[in-house]
């Protein structure tokens, strides 16, 4: 399991102005939000600035954001999916969110997120 740095938190939450307290325990799942996935991969696309750890919690926050959206019954973007999609099967550093995400070792459906069944296609 990858633990979220504080200092990336901070640093990607500042650049997208989300409402931190500091007290979030699951800072990606609590600060998702299905309407910004676009402007998150924007900013994941284009802020050369980011380094690998910052890059993580944003791609972490991108995938709970997925979720939500799906969950509240809307599509994904054909392109932003592939894009993540794409993103997730290159860089290796994003292994432990497969894992998080993809429940390998779930058989029962009663227990996946929404979003597993995208993040499965790509093992």
């Amino acid at each position: 399991m990858h633990i979220l740095t504080q200092q990336a938190i901070n640093i990607v939450s500042q650049k997208l102005h989300l409402p931190i307290t500091g007290l979030e325990q699951d800072w990606d799942i609590e600060l998702a939000d299905s309407s910004r996935i676009d402007e998150f991969l924007t900013l994941f696309k284009q802020d050369n600035n980011l380094d690998n750890e910052q890059k993580y919690v944003l791609m972490a926050l991108i995938l709970a954001s997925c979720d939500d959206a799906l969950q509240e019954g809307k599509a994904l973007s054909r392109d932003s999916w592939t894009y993540i999609e794409w993103v997730l099967k290159t860089h290796s550093i994003y292994h432990a969110l497969i894992d998080y995400w993809g429940l390998p070792t779930s058989k029962n459906e009663n227990d996946l997120f929404a979003l597993t069944p995208y993040i499965r296609a790509i093992y």
